[in-house]
């Protein structure tokens, strides 16, 4: 029970660790060992979400495994898309429509869900967005998150 409790948060955590865990588990077991050649030649987009073999992942080499974490596929549609976004675009304001200052370098930001655009931002601010779920719900959390910590430490020096 415990190696399937393990492996269920495993698999949450990382998935390229569980498929070698697997096969070590199921060789310590007794059982038939998986080859894991055919298991690990497979990923899952970040994008579809769909398991498919390696050679449907485009090489790049900021990642630990040098793949796109899209899929050909996907990253062919987004590119059809950011394309079809930058064409029918406003014109781009002097400042980041977020931070509002000049930016280094500019940033296209638009909805994931719907594909419509949003804004021109400084490419930091994009990113930020990104990171924190690219809804107002991220956003909030962290805000609320800022607050507690300034009272925490407004509350330390009081004290």
């Amino acid at each position: 029970m415990n190696v399937v409790c393990s492996l269920v948060f495993l698999k949450i955590y990382e998935q390229n660790k569980l498929v070698e865990i697997i096969v070590i588990v199921s060789q310590d077991m007794g059982s038939t060992p998986i080859r894991s050649s055919t298991i690990m030649s497979r990923k899952i987009c970040s994008y579809c979400g769909k398991r498919k073999n390696l050679k449907s992942f485009p090489k790049h080499i900021l990642y630990k495994d040098n793949l796109d974490p899209r899929c050909r596929s996907c990253v062919k549609k987004h590119s059809k898309v950011r394309s079809k976004l930058h064409k029918n675009a406003p014109p781009k304001p002097l400042v980041c429509e977020c931070c509002g200052k000049v930016p280094y370098k500019w940033a296209l930001d638009h909805d994931h869900i719907d594909d419509s655009f949003r804004g021109w931002l400084c490419s930091k601010c994009n990113e930020g967005l990104g990171k924190l779920g690219d809804n107002l719900e991220g956003i909030i959390k962290a805000a609320n998150y800022l607050i507690m910590s300034k009272n925490r430490k407004q509350n330390e020096i009081n004290q």
